[in-house]
């Protein structure tokens, strides 16, 4: 049972919590595009020492996507433990199947793609808002070219 007054660090502790999830949810898509783009890269750059340099970055990148997701799954446990509902639609449970990259490209779809559905994680674009597929193509371009070897 909630104490008197205690109803205000509550609502304080799940808006610090929502916005570390939201934070958390803007990161792993950066890395997911980032990620995306250093396969990108790797699969054209030449030279032994420019592909372990394209390697140790992609390590370090998909370090950052496994910590991106961490900190929304924590977050997330948070906010249940502070009574959101298991099945929030704002907050859905980030499973494993769901850490994937959005393919901007038709020249980057596979065999089989046009059947499956983006994950939950690209629903929301708020680093795009208000923009249409061109803005999101070049925002893919940026960070395809700020990790060229």
């Amino acid at each position: 049972m909630l104490t008197p007054g205690a109803e205000e660090p509550r609502e304080l502790e799940k808006n610090l919590r929502e916005q570390q999830a939201t934070g958390a949810l803007d990161d792993l898509r950066d890395h997911l595009i980032t990620t995306y783009a250093l396969q990108q890269q790797a699969q054209t750059v030449s030279g032994a020492e420019r592909r372990e340099r394209v390697r140790e970055r992609q390590k370090r990148k998909h370090l950052a996507v496994k910590a991106a997701a961490a900190e929304y799954r924590r977050a997330r446990r948070a906010l249940l433990g502070l009574g959101m509902a298991g099945n929030s639609k704002k907050f859905p449970e980030l499973k494993k199947r769901d850490v994937v990259a959005f393919v901007v490209s038709t020249d980057d779809e596979q065999l089989g793609d046009g059947k499956t559905v983006p994950s939950w994680v690209w629903s929301d674009f708020k680093m795009m808002q208000g923009e249409g597929p061109e803005k999101v193509r070049e925002y893919y371009g940026e960070s395809k070219s700020n990790y060229t070897a």
